[in-house]
């Protein structure tokens, strides 16, 4: 199979399930049906090509997969049968997020000092500001900068082996056994700095793809003036834009976080809140009763549950079945994503929101970091398939400087 037919099969599943989620007059379990096997083939296709056509190309895939697979489960299993006949299935693919200027809604309570945060208005929130060319362009060209220099930086370091082994040995000593390579205290503390490291590189990659994203609105919007059609259907369009500008940015400076709390509930990237709360948050909430601090604990515990597995997820389809559960990866990222709700209490509970509680939230994320960024480097994430611009013009810099020295001596 070629790489593109196995897009082309990825990508059915989605127009398949918006053809036979056609809204009906009565509960149809026969649609109820076909829908499931739907969002069942929607999801195994990714995994059972896993690792065959690249890492990238998985990769992007599994994000398709799992994004599309969530509004599925939400049409399936949250959506009431009147709810389904106010809008087609396919314009719920095109909204992901709360629009800036709504009230933010945490899955957790919220700190009376994180909500005078949420309540400020923020800078990059108005709609002529990021349907400007020149804005959606500058911060484009600034993001990516910033991201292919410290991935730049990663690629010198070239110390992942290195992190490797650093966390094979910690689990080691977990599980009282002897460390097999003795390992000195700088090997331990550059082996952190890399994970750190990656972590942010991560979340600049997420950062560069929404820019991509405004700057590829601003230019449709620009173009859609350009023309000057006043269809009703334009005017869809446009208006589908002009909301679209007015979500919130995909980060809300996490390094600034005042607790682990606000850091997920607030900072971090909240583009599947809203289907996490209704298939899981809700739910689970609900099944607690009155028991206030089940109704506390266990819903955030499921949030979080689905983060992790949608971690897994992404890696099985980024390298296949084979090598994510021999290769040592299946697993860490759930650990990591399990131990969250634990920080966020003993956060809570020792630390007041300030200083203190983001030097905490900090310090909690490093410890934990090998969880999160290990699976990655045993799953040959290095090898995924990235635009390295910077890279090339300075090669081209340095060539031209050798022939230009070449010609003059």
């Amino acid at each position: 199979m070629h790489c593109i037919t196995f897009i082309l099969l990825s990508l059915t599943p989605s127009f398949l399930f918006s053809v036979a989620a056609l809204p009906v007059e009565r509960y149809s379990t026969i649609q109820q049906f076909v829908l499931i096997l739907i969002y069942i083939i929607n999801l195994g296709i990714p995994v059972y090509y896993g690792g065959l056509f690249g890492r990238s190309c998985g990769m992007v895939m599994g994000v398709w997969a799992w994004a599309n697979g969530l509004k599925m489960a939400v049409w399936l299993f949250c959506i009431p049968q009147e709810e389904r006949r106010k809008r087609p299935f396919f314009g719920t693919l095109f909204y992901w997020r709360e629009r800036a200027n709504k009230a933010k809604k945490s899955i957790d309570v919220v700190k009376p000092e994180d909500k005078q945060k949420l309540q400020e208005p923020s800078k990059d929130h108005s709609t002529t500001d990021k349907l400007d060319l020149y804005y959606a362009l500058t911060s484009y060209l600034r993001d990516h900068l910033i991201f292919e220099t410290l991935d730049m930086i990663l690629l010198w370091i070239d110390g992942h082996q290195k992190s490797i082994v650093v966390f094979q040995q910690a689990i080691c000593m977990l599980l009282f056994q002897g460390p097999t390579v003795s390992m000195g205290w700088s090997e331990i503390l550059s082996s952190f700095i890399l994970c750190t490291l990656f972590s942010i590189h991560l979340q600049l990659q997420l950062q560069v793809t929404y820019s991509s994203f405004v700057l590829i609105f601003s230019v449709a919007y620009k173009f859609l003036l350009f023309l000057g059609i006043k269809t009703k259907r334009m005017q869809t369009v446009k208006g589908y834009l002009e909301e679209a500008s007015t979500m919130a940015p995909a980060f809300e400076s996490p390094w600034e976080a005042t607790s682990l709390r606000d850091y997920w509930s607030n900072r971090w990237h909240q583009f599947y809140n809203s289907c996490f709360v209704r298939l899981t948050f809700l739910p689970l909430r609900r099944l607690c009763g009155n028991y206030k601090v089940l109704r506390r604990i266990i819903p955030v515990w499921g949030v979080f549950a689905l983060s992790g597995l949608m971690h897994e997820y992404f890696l099985i389809c980024t390298t296949g079945p084979r090598t994510y559960f021999y290769g040592g990866a299946a697993g860490w990222q759930m650990l990591f994503f399990f131990l969250q709700p634990i920080g966020i209490q003993l956060g809570d509970t020792i630390f007041r929101p300030g200083w203190p509680g983001r030097t905490f939230a900090i310090g909690w994320m490093i410890m934990l970091s090998h969880l999160f960024v290990v699976p990655y480097f045993l799953s040959d994430y290095f090898d995924v398939v990235l635009l390295r611009t910077l890279p090339a013009v300075l090669k081209y810099l340095d060539t031209y400087r050798t022939a230009l020295i070449g010609n003059i001596f």
